[in-house]
């Protein structure tokens, strides 16, 4: 089976570019995102806001993204929405997906990698799959990203990244935390 994988958007990339421009153009910003039908997840921190980053079809089915940003804070939290339910093989192509996009992102930008946490690619998937990048800029600068992905009704990835581990942590905590009762559903 060929999986066709769109990879709607990666979390350290806003870390190091103008976030605003990432945005889409117009979309309101909110300290609670509301996807009817879905969920509604407070943002991380106050100063913080929502906005919609991407949404387009892949390969018949929906994939919808957000971000959470504050300008004056390096702490950046988003989440990847697919609209489809998977299974263990395509549970095993997401994560590859967003493990390989992210990592690519890091290496494209001149990274050196200081630690990385894989995710499990091999059946029985788990229904939450977390992984991790800490890499370090050319200058000097750590990046951690953190990441979750969550297969339920839908598949969302939840990815948090930050200059430090402890922030990039307490912002992933708090949206498991306000996202925690969906996931179950």
């Amino acid at each position: 089976m060929k999986f066709r994988r769109f990879v709607p958007f990666v979390v350290v990339i806003p870390l190091f570019l103008n976030v605003g421009s990432l945005l889409a153009a117009g979309e309101p910003k909110l300290d609670v995102l509301k996807v009817p039908g879905e969920f509604s997840i407070t943002a991380p921190a106050e100063g913080f806001a929502w906005s919609k980053t991407s949404s387009a079809n892949a390969g018949g089915y929906k994939v919808e993204s957000y971000s959470c940003i504050n300008p004056r804070s390096r702490i950046n939290v988003s989440i990847a929405i697919e609209y489809r339910q998977a299974n263990d093989d395509i549970k095993i192509a997401v994560l590859k997906g967003f493990y390989n996009g992210q990592y690519m992102a890091f290496q494209n930008g001149g990274f050196t990698f200081v630690e990385e946490v894989r995710p499990i690619l091999t059946a029985p998937v788990p229904k939450a799959v977390p992984f991790s990048i800490h890499a370090r800029s050319q200058e000097g600068t750590d990046v951690y990203a953190l990441n979750k992905t969550c297969f339920s009704r839908n598949i969302y990835t939840i990815s948090a990244g930050g200059n430090s581990k402890e922030d990039a942590q307490k912002a992933m905590d708090a949206v498991i935390k306000s996202f925690r009762e969906y996931i179950k559903k």
